[in-house]
């Protein structure tokens, strides 16, 4: 238990504060394509949890989000793929060994349909009860519930919980397209319908940190891609900002840190990101341009970072450059407000001796104070 509090308050120092702790937290996130190939490098164990296996200090759980609270339905499977349709109404392919998912169409694409769409019970038991699911390798594998994730986990790490913001939620639901034609010719309605889906959201997140052991939350939430926003910083702070802002104060009165995730470069709107609550930062793509030591220059102690070590070029690649890349990101951890990790999700392209090496440096050269 003292372990554990110490990681809260590791975290907690860095993420809320941005101060300095005793060390950098150590965090991030995996595709199965990674952990697979991780624990055959590795000669681990099929079931080794990587969490503990580096006793990192934060994890973070899901409830079922879903809006139609349902097991997946398979559309059809074949040895290579599965297509499904999935509790947001979206039919989805996966292919089998490959990290992403294509969507294919969405059940509510009409805005007249989205309108008369009803959500189920956001407060619903199962949600926390109930067996996420995730297509991996092909096959839905049932995944332990948020509960069961919490009891076994919350004096192993810094739990968090997570929900989507508006835009990442209704585009699930109403398709991309169609969400960003909607948002230019009928932005009144698309705001209703955003509140809308955001209310849903924001009760899932009041749910989960009403559970003993959840320490932060994480909202999810894209709107920028690699050039730049997905649609004008003036409709994101018309239709979006205000959801956000709402989630931001709901979720202040738990005091504790609030992580925003959000791939691309969101650069645009980040004030306005800081100004609506957010705590830290998630992923900063380096491949969008994003880089944390600038951040760090220019927003000061305005928001925390986590993230920015890139997947695609320097992770899989020479160890001397690896480490160089890293010491470098680490100036943005003097004074603390940074935690290192992959710039989304460590993918399979990534060797176990690659990230191993990675998270012994981090283990190296993140003692406070920092000799880097």
């Amino acid at each position: 238990m003292d372990n554990v509090k110490a990681k809260i308050k590791r975290v907690r120092r860095t993420l809320k504060d941005r101060k300095e702790p005793d060390r950098i937290p150590i965090h991030d996130f995996f595709w199965e394509e990674f952990l697979d190939r991780w624990t055959e490098e590795m000669g681990l164990p099929a079931d080794t949890n990587i969490y503990e296996y580096y006793d990192m200090d934060m994890m973070v759980l899901t409830p079922i989000w879903d809006p139609i609270l349902r097991p997946f339905k398979t559309v059809e499977r074949t040895e290579h793929h599965i297509i499904y349709e999935d509790g947001f109404g979206a039919t989805i392919k996966k292919l089998k060994d490959v990290s992403s998912y294509q969507y294919q169409d969405f059940k509510y694409k009409d805005l007249a349909d989205l309108e008369k769409f009803d959500y189920d019970d956001p407060l619903d038991e199962a949600r926390y009860s109930g067996s996420p699911n995730l297509i991996s390798h092909g096959k839905v594998v049932g995944l332990p519930s948020f509960e069961e994730s919490v009891k076994s986990n919350k004096n192993k790490f810094c739990l968090f919980g997570s929900i989507l913001e508006g835009h990442e939620a209704i585009w699930r639901i109403h398709g991309s397209k169609e969400t960003l034609m909607d948002l230019a010719l009928y932005p009144g309605r698309m705001k209703k319908e955003v509140a809308r889906v955001g209310d849903f959201m924001l009760k899932i997140a009041m749910k989960q940190l009403e559970t003993d052991g959840i320490e932060g939350m994480v909202i999810w939430g894209d709107v920028a891609y690699k050039n730049g926003m997905m649609f004008s910083p003036a409709v994101w702070k018309e239709i979006f900002y205000p959801v956000l802002k709402k989630m931001c104060n709901e979720i202040k009165k738990y005091d504790i840190p609030i992580v925003y995730h959000g791939c691309g470069n969101s650069e645009a709107i980040f004030e306005d990101l800081i100004e609506a609550g957010i705590d830290a930062y998630h992923p900063m793509e380096v491949k969008a341009g994003m880089d944390v030591v600038k951040f760090k220059e220019k927003y000061k102690d305005k928001c925390a970072y986590l993230g920015n070590i890139d997947a695609e070029n320097v992770l899989p690649g020479n160890l001397d450059a690896l480490k160089e890349d890293l010491l470098h990101r680490l100036k943005a951890a003097v004074g603390g407000g940074y935690m290192p990790g992959s710039d989304h999700s460590v993918p399979g392209n990534i060797s176990a001796e690659n990230y191993d090496y990675f998270i012994r440096l981090i283990k190296k050269f993140g003692k406070y104070p920092l000799d880097i």
